[in-house]
């Protein structure tokens, strides 16, 4: 089923009675339907506070793009470079940030 198509619709309607039923809620439930790049788009605007601060270790266009939404979402970014495709190694890093 897509999460345009008329099903979807009727599903959205009753969906949230039932998840709140299952996670044992009394409060309100919200249903955010969509394919793949909505969760990823949806994660850090609802985990990020503007001014955060967000490490981003540069590996490739993924974390390049990780990098834009952080921004998108008003945190300073640390960027870590390193090569693509490599693991960042723990010792790039100190405490407190650079």
């Amino acid at each position: 089923m897509g999460h345009r198509g008329p099903d979807s619709g009727r599903l959205d309607k009753a969906l949230p009675e039932k998840v709140r039923v299952v996670i044992r809620t009394r409060g309100r439930v919200a249903v955010y339907p969509a394919f793949g790049t909505g969760a990823w788009e949806a994660a850090p605007a609802n985990t990020l506070s503007p001014g955060g601060r967000v490490l981003a270790c540069g590996t490739g266009w993924f974390a390049q793009l990780w990098h834009g939404m952080a921004v998108r979402c008003s945190c300073s970014r640390i960027t870590q470079p390193s090569a693509a495709h490599r693991a960042v190694l723990q010792g790039a890093f100190t405490a407190g940030g650079p």
